[in-house]
């Protein structure tokens, strides 16, 4: 008996030790379900999946039969039936939402893996605890919670600051004066009585910037995210609080908090997670250490409360009515100006002379520089298009272009024909990469991921 039981623990060692070489990525990357569809091809047959881009993924084949542990006693995660255990990937945002608003009931959340480098996103549904649980003990984690249009919301805010413009401020004071001010404006307006010790303040800054996630876990929730959106611009109207404002790096002056992360489906990184080849994971700060009351001291409950506090949305408070015209708009590119010359918008000439010539005879007639380093290249009305193989009549086409990757690919303004359509991903000529990235390390480019350097094959209209 005992030599089994030794056994069981050398097999729980080294799956533990296993565990940190298995790659997140390898499970959540490039993903087929030719790949990871179970063998036995009659359960299948005959069923029509309803999600066009969901992933069949056998869990216990791939990645998390490395984290295969006993159930653990006296927590939440014990609780759970199976249903609400299980996972659905998606290729497609679009699908896992109408999925989320299907199983609600079953109090699963919207994620999303991140994968900047290879720009690519794995779609999640999963119970929040669920994803705890199984990753927990990762070293990185890259996931992000999708706040869902029309989803009730926590109030949140993201504030950040480049600290190199700023080395005389004190960001750990800034932010307990935002805080002190969103307290006293929902007890004074909304006649609440609330204070800090129910402020989840979460801590991602580094050496260059500063950055904290800040989530009121209080008894109520908002209608959604845009009105949280116009609560935070009402408190935050330019010029009430001066003790608010920082440098940015051009040297003009913004407020701390980014008004920008309440548009409708918004990503927002999660406790534990870090931004993809990045080692600054958002941790509870040491002032939210001191102060958060979560009436759990220790242990895996703790850590269970913690979590689920930290997130934005998946509470079943009460809906908090807010007297507020909750118009949110989306964020605009750098620079969109009609018939303007390349060079003028993008600094990469030799790159717009290219995408001149792949648009011709239609010709290029905007370009959309984008934060991240895409640029979008846009034809004019009646662009040719690889998906229907001929000029649409009255739509355009664009050709977006991740800068860092130095690939491209076309998609289509004729939603109706062409929908979500892409074209694979090609790689930029080798004289034109150096343009585009920039000076590239080694093992960046061994991360890219597969593309095509084939030559793009178009026929264009006569």
């Amino acid at each position: 008996m005992s030599t089994e039981n030794d056994k069981i623990r050398l097999d729980r060692k080294r799956s533990a030790s296993e565990m940190e070489k298995i790659d997140v990525a390898a499970l959540l990357q490039g993903i087929t379900a030719e790949d990871f569809d179970d063998d036995d091809d009659d359960d299948e047959e005959g069923q029509e999946k309803k999600y066009e881009s969901e992933i069949n993924v056998d869990l216990e084949r791939c990645y998390f039969k490395y984290l295969q542990r006993e159930a653990e006693v006296n927590t939440m995660h014990s609780a759970l039936d199976v249903e609400s255990r299980r996972w659905r990937f998606f290729r497609k945002q679009a699908d896992l939402l109408d999925c989320f608003k299907e199983h609600r009931a079953l109090n699963v959340m919207p994620f999303v893996y991140h994968d900047a480098l290879r720009s690519t996103r794995t779609f999640v549904l999963v119970h929040p605890l669920e994803l705890l649980y199984r990753t927990k003990d990762r070293s990185q984690n890259y996931f992000y919670e999708i706040i869902a249009e029309g989803v009730p919301s926590k109030l949140y805010l993201d504030l950040e600051f480049d600290k190199k413009a700023n080395p005389d401020v004190d960001g750990e004071k800034m932010t307990s004066t935002a805080i002190e001010l969103f307290v006293e404006h929902l007890n004074s307006k909304l006649n609440l009585n609330i204070d800090s010790s129910s402020v989840v303040d979460l801590d991602s800054s580094t050496d260059v910037k500063f950055s904290r996630h800040v989530i009121f876990n209080t008894f109520f929730s908002f209608k959604d995210n845009s009105v949280v959106g116009a609560l935070v611009r009402n408190v935050t109207q330019e010029g009430q609080h001066p003790q608010l404002r920082v440098r940015k790096k051009d040297g003009g002056q913004t407020c701390i908090v980014d008004l920008c992360v309440y548009t409708k489906n918004r990503h927002f990184r999660i406790l534990g997670s870090t931004k993809f080849c990045r080692k600054a994971p958002l941790v509870l700060s040491d002032g939210a250490n001191k102060t958060l009351s979560l009436q759990v001291t220790s242990g895996r409950l703790r850590d269970e409360v913690l979590f689920l506090s930290s997130l934005v949305t998946g509470s079943n408070n009460p809906i908090l009515p807010y007297n507020v015209l909750a118009t949110v708009q989306r964020p605009k590119p750098m620079a969109a100006v009609e018939q303007a010359k390349p060079e003028s918008f993008s600094g990469m000439p030799r790159i717009d002379a290219f995408f001149q010539h792949i648009l011709s005879p239609v010709g290029l007639q905007k370009i959309l520089s984008y934060p991240r380093g895409y640029v979008v290249y846009s034809s004019g009305p009646s662009g040719y298009c690889l998906n229907k193989g001929a000029a649409h009549q009255r739509h355009r086409v664009y050709w977006v272009l991740a800068k860092r990757l130095g690939v491209y690919y076309q998609k289509c303004g004729d939603k109706s024909d062409c929908g979500d359509f892409r074209s694979p991903k090609q790689l930029l000529p080798d004289h034109l990469l150096l343009e585009a990235r920039g000076p590239l390390d080694p093992w960046e480019l061994c991360l890219s991921g597969p593309t095509s350097n084939a030559p793009l094959q178009l026929t264009l209209p006569t």
